[in-house]
């Protein structure tokens, strides 16, 4: 596994540094792969760029797309990607929304896409689940990029939806959370070392908000890769599971709390999702 991070500017001009970045991230990949994986994020970065050209306001420049991360292994690429443009200030730090690729070549090109949202201010990242639109399976380049081009309008539509949300949950006072932590954590079912990595998180940017409280989610999974005695794939899956758990916990407890359901109902809700 090969694994890239910070920030590397990306448009699909072929002669660019960004393409260059690509091509070398994806040699990670097995040998037969690494080819067919540089011309398929291409495609997909050109149809990206179109489309927020088009559809987004967002005219194509040099810088329109950071990469966030690479990693790459076998027969798959995990890109993770910021859109210059799509950001929006929570609590006096901003937040950038991008979307996450996950690509399969090992029967055609299979991908999932996901909305990625990350603080520009260090490296937390929140991924956000695509339930509808969000997979393609295609044999061939023209398929791929047919299947992107369709699906991609739906998928990146939810940007804004979930940025609101984000801002909405800045405005959310919870009480004074610090004693409240554990308990929650218990609702949760969230075992050790991932509650003792939560716990640090939101002590070093503690707060009454429910943006404070998801915000440990997305640091604390950063805690995870760095952690001692955490098998690799271990690390990478909890890390995954706790950035999808930012998002979640922020979006249903934002509606259950409409309903008038208290956070420790709400995350009694939600334990199965989050717990170890």
């Amino acid at each position: 596994m090969q694994f890239w991070r910070n920030n590397h500017t990306a448009t699909f001009d072929p002669d660019s540094a960004g393409q260059l970045r690509i091509a070398e991230a994806l040699r990670g990949m097995e040998p037969e792969y690494s080819e067919h994986g540089v011309r398929a994020v291409r495609i997909f970065l050109a149809v990206m760029l179109r489309y927020l050209e088009e559809k987004a306001r967002l005219p194509q420049t040099p810088d329109r797309l950071l990469m966030q991360e690479f990693s790459t292994g076998g027969k798959r690429a995990d890109i993770r990607v910021v859109i210059n443009g799509m950001e929006r200030r929570i609590l006096g730090t901003v937040t950038g929304g991008g979307f996450r690729l996950l690509i399969d070549f090992s029967e055609g090109y299979r991908a999932e896409l996901s909305l990625y949202y990350h603080r520009l201010v260090c490296t937390n990242g929140m991924i956000r689940e695509i339930r509808t639109g969000g997979t393609f399976h295609a044999f061939s380049l023209e398929e791929w990029q047919s299947q992107i081009e369709d699906g991609l309008p739906r998928a990146m539509s939810g940007i804004p939806v979930t940025m609101e949300s984000f801002y909405r949950s800045a405005q959310v006072r919870l009480g004074f959370l610090a004693p409240m932590l554990p308990v929650i954590l218990d609702c949760l079912e969230v075992a050790e070392p991932f509650r003792g990595m939560i716990s640090d998180s939101f002590g070093e940017e503690p707060g009454d908000t429910l943006w404070h409280f998801v915000n440990a989610f997305s640091r604390a999974a950063n805690l995870v890769m760095l952690a001692h005695g955490i098998p690799a794939d271990e690390a990478r899956r909890k890390r995954l599971q706790l950035q999808k758990a930012s998002v979640e916990i922020c979006e249903n407890m934002l509606d259950g709390f409409t309903q008038g359901k208290g956070i420790f109902e709400l995350a009694e809700t939600m334990k199965k999702s989050f717990s170890s």
